[in-house]
């Protein structure tokens, strides 16, 4: 295609693949730009170019996105010469897990009524076929032609487009189930953060403590401007806002890693999921509140200042993401099956593994250090 002048887009599935065919293709005598989303402004206006007439550009599946690819360039003389060539030639690398990102890559050519083909090369030592043992789905007279030549059966296509289909499908599942999870939850987080943006508005934490704890805040008046009160005050309540939901978020979190084993006493895992939260959230508010009379109370005045330092309260310097999903044992016998094990040997593979590892990683859990897991942004 090249010696053609026709623009080719090379896609690569990760940097260290773009930067080898690169090395490759340049012994060969073939120049080319190879885009890495490093720096998408520069990159950006590389992509705008790669329709040019012997343009050569190799990019991995983020590089250049959201940019059209003119035919011809900045330059509409050479479009038309371009357009006679066959327009952009694009070239997959690889299959991926998503067949969606394969149609991203494919759909670069083609665009807006412009000409363009694009193929794919693949090889049964890809990660795709060696992870879901394709060769082991395949007969073996079909095997022995791929090894003797390009891979062009139409069972190797029907395949891989199987396993596609199925791993976009547990995709859906698992975001479909991380929404079902985490959506009262999300309400629970929108209330916490009113509430803490309610007590950075000016007095309004230290209202909550005058009206708690009157005489030691009266005490404090005599003594400190109402602007240092506040800023204590504020300090305090933010803090145990943040510490405790950091604290609920991982007791959810443990909650939801066991919570498919109620299905086995006939419960909906749903449901008392629900029922968990509904009824740990109120004891969340109470515990932020007693937390923060507590350290009120042991305020102490250094010098002509309000102290917090001994009180260890500070502001958070991580922040900690909990991710859900659902039916983990179903999944994984799931992939198994893919690989043609069976049901019955991947069940007597996988169960003792799952029941040894579910309490190694509780137990790995509560070990952590609680410093770092309990620093966490309100977000």
């Amino acid at each position: 295609m090249n010696a053609t002048r026709r623009p080719v887009l090379v896609g690569t599935s990760s940097i260290e693949d773009s930067t080898l065919l690169a090395t490759m293709l340049q012994r060969e005598g073939v120049s080319c730009n190879v885009l890495n989303a490093k720096r998408d402004a520069f990159e950006a206006a590389i992509v705008a170019e790669a329709g040019t007439l012997g343009a050569v550009t190799i990019a991995t599946n983020m590089a250049g996105r959201g940019t059209d690819i003119a035919l011809g360039g900045a330059d509409s003389n050479e479009r038309n010469e371009v357009r006679s060539l066959g327009g952009l030639y694009v070239i997959g690398t690889n299959k991926h897990e998503s067949a969606r990102i394969d149609d991203q890559l494919r759909g670069r050519a083609g665009r807006q009524g412009d000409p363009g083909s694009s193929r794919f090369f693949v090889s049964l030592d890809d990660d795709l076929m060696l992870k879901y043992r394709i060769d082991q789905l395949l007969p073996a007279h079909i095997l022995a032609e791929c090894d003797a030549g390009p891979v062009t059966h139409p069972l190797v296509r029907a395949e891989i487009n199987r396993i596609q289909r199925i791993v976009d499908g547990q995709n859906s599942e698992i975001k479909l189930t991380l929404t079902k999870y985490s959506s009262l939850i999300e309400k629970q987080r929108r209330f916490i953060h009113e509430k803490r943006a309610e007590m950075m508005s000016v007095n309004s934490a230290a209202n909550f403590y005058m009206e708690k704890r009157p005489a030691g805040f009266h005490s404090f008046q005599t003594k400190f401007t109402s602007d240092e009160i506040d800023k204590v005050c504020r300090s305090i309540t933010l803090f145990h806002m943040d510490h405790q939901w950091a604290q609920f978020l991982e007791m959810i979190n443990d909650v939801r890693e066991g919570i498919h084993l109620r299905s086995l006493g006939g419960q909906e895992p749903f449901i008392e999921f629900n029922k968990i939260v509904i009824e740990e959230f109120p004891k969340l508010l109470d515990q932020i509140e007693a937390d923060c009379i507590t350290t009120f109370d042991k305020l102490s005045i250094d010098g002509a200042d309000l102290t917090l330092d001994s009180l260890g309260v500070k502001a958070p310097s991580a922040t900690w993401t909990y991710l859900v999903t659902d039916k983990p044992f179903e999944n994984m016998l799931g992939l198994q099956m893919i690989g043609n094990i069976g049901i019955s040997v991947a069940a007597g593979l996988y169960w003792p593994i799952i029941l040894l590892a579910i309490p190694f990683r509780r137990w790995k859990s509560k070990n952590l250090t609680r410093r770092d897991r309990t620093q966490s942004n309100i977000k």
